[in-house]
């Protein structure tokens, strides 16, 4: 034996639970498959075992080195790997089950698994033997929810084959809606009185508008033609990591640009004492390309379509303001030119992602941002980045627990509702309200978390 200790715990929560572990939430549709929940942590575990076995400590060197790129020692890649939960879920079973490798044996060890020559190893009862079979042949694979949560499961389309599967889970069932996609390992298994499906991991839970580059990257790899398990199995870390990936796309706000392509940066200038005055009495004398939109603030829309904005609802001052600097400067020429009032020297300019994340969580905007048609669509586009981030973002107000942990209390799910309310009293719900290109509203943060 090494000197490693052999590791018995590779299970996440989510993984236990999925597969009838401690914490499960069981609804045993039969006796069979309740025996099948409960065996697989267990046979798991003893296959981890099996593989701390000092023969494969040159494979997991190797593997290692694959998976992630570096050369490590036993010792080292013990530390760095088997005591992070995270990279346990995600590096063991892709050992275990997908990973061939010629280090530490002939030809015949070479093509084979580490799973399946322990299946190979005396002692394995029928049930045991099922499992182990659906363990070496499953796939890390992308699955679309194609209802909503039931009873009794959720039926999943494999993207890449295109088959339809039933899964039993209580589990699945309350984390997934109809046009997600899970990225999980998922079992098939002959039983008696039919196939069942079992959840070994879910490693991603992405939204409906991941599916475009989700298909895209399966079609590259070849997974949608031939054998997509064989593809698959070949590029498990790829996969796991494109994954990964596309979820911080996805949850990156996306660089806001104004109607002209210009980088949305909100830009202001201040007029005060006689040229505020004189400005404010040309404009509600009438000059052209100005209109007033509410009284005190003109729009000022020489080509039709909101370039920027005059308020002049303070006594002390004017403020012209625009989403962009070069917008904001063509807004103070108009105003010299049609009043010979001098052009401001200072100007305040605010990034648009900082301004709406401060939005977002102090409140505020100013009246001209509803008004400028730019400014509500880039701030539904942000809201939406945001909202996928908050759901899995820890949060002091919920016990440093995510939205989607704390809704599985009754204590955290009223906080979680006062949040939302409090979201909605925001100026952010009105300027995301106002956008019809809204992908996500505070209905759909509701309906995903199950509220």
């Amino acid at each position: 034996m090494s000197d490693h200790t052999p590791r018995t715990d590779i299970q996440s929560p989510k993984h236990l639970a999925a597969a009838g572990g401690p914490g499960a939430r069981m609804n045993v549709l039969s006796y069979e498959l309740g025996r099948l929940r409960q065996t697989l942590p267990l046979l798991v575990s003893r296959c981890m075992a099996y593989s701390a076995m000092s023969r494969f400590d040159d494979e997991l060197i190797a593997a290692v080195k694959e998976f992630y790129g570096l050369e490590l020692d036993v010792a080292t890649a013990e530390a760095e790997i088997l005591e992070e939960e995270d990279e346990r879920v995600r590096f063991f079973p892709w050992f275990l089950w997908d990973w061939r490798s010629g280090a530490g044996g002939g030809k015949d060890v070479a093509m084979r698994t580490i799973g399946e020559r322990y299946m190979d190893e005396p002692g394995h009862g029928l049930h045991e033997l099922k499992l182990l079979q659906a363990l070496c042949a499953s796939y890390v694979g992308f699955y679309e929810a194609l209802e909503d949560a039931s009873a009794v499961g959720v039926r999943l389309r494999d993207l890449a084959s295109g088959e339809i599967l039933r899964v039993s889970d209580e589990g699945l069932a309350g984390d997934v809606f109809s046009g997600h996609i899970v990225q999980a390992r998922l079992l098939r298994i002959p039983a008696s009185d039919g196939p069942c499906v079992l959840v070994d991991a879910i490693y991603a839970t992405l939204p409906p508008e991941a599916r475009p580059a989700i298909q895209v990257e399966l079609e590259s790899l070849g997974a949608t033609d031939g054998d997509p398990a064989a593809c698959l199995k070949t590029y498990v870390a790829e996969m796991l990591h494109f994954a990964d990936h596309l979820l911080e796309t996805l949850a990156r706000p996306p660089e806001a640009d104004n109607g002209d392509g210009d980088p949305m940066i909100l830009s202001r200038s201040r007029l005060a004492g006689a040229d505020a005055a004189t400005v404010t009495r040309a404009l509600a004398a009438g000059v052209e390309g100005f209109s007033m939109v509410e009284p005190g603030l003109w729009q000022y829309a020489p080509l039709g379509a909101p370039r920027g904005f005059v308020d002049a609802r303070s006594q002390r001052r004017v403020v012209l303001a625009a989403n962009s600097p070069t917008r904001l400067e063509a807004l103070e020429a108009a105003i010299s030119g049609a009043t010979e009032v001098t052009r401001p020297a200072l100007r305040s300019l605010e990034e648009f992602t900082s301004a709406v994340q401060r939005w977002a969580e102090h409140g505020g905007g100013d009246t001209w941002l509803r008004l400028d048609p730019d400014v509500p669509r880039a701030v539904a586009e942000w809201f939406t980045a945001w909202v996928r981030q908050w759901l899995d973002m820890p949060s002091p107000m919920l016990g440093d627990r995510t939205p989607r942990e704390a809704v599985g209390h009754t204590d955290g799910r009223r906080r979680v509702e006062a949040l939302l309310s409090r979201f909605e009293r925001l100026q952010l719900g009105t300027l995301a309200a106002a956008a019809d290109e809204a992908v996500v509203t505070l209905e759909h943060v509701r309906l995903e978390l199950g509220l």
